[in-house]
């Protein structure tokens, strides 16, 4: 879900006259199981641009990431 949710924030961004340059930035996110909204951990990350894997992270305990 997480996953989905960062390919349409990139997607979109992808499209915008204002995102054609390399711009910094942060992606911030939780994994949580649906059913019970348990944060998941050691879950895997990865952040592609294009079909180019550009970054790879796990979940912490909490079930947050982040690519600075």
């Amino acid at each position: 879900m997480a996953m989905m949710l960062t390919s349409i924030m990139y997607i979109s961004c992808m499209k915008s006259e204002e995102c054609t340059e390399d711009k910094l930035g942060s992606i911030y996110g939780i994994v949580a199981e649906l059913s019970t909204a348990e944060p998941m951990r050691a879950m895997g990350i990865e952040l592609y641009k294009s079909d180019k894997l550009l970054l790879k992270t796990v979940t912490f305990d909490d079930g947050h990431f982040e690519f600075v």
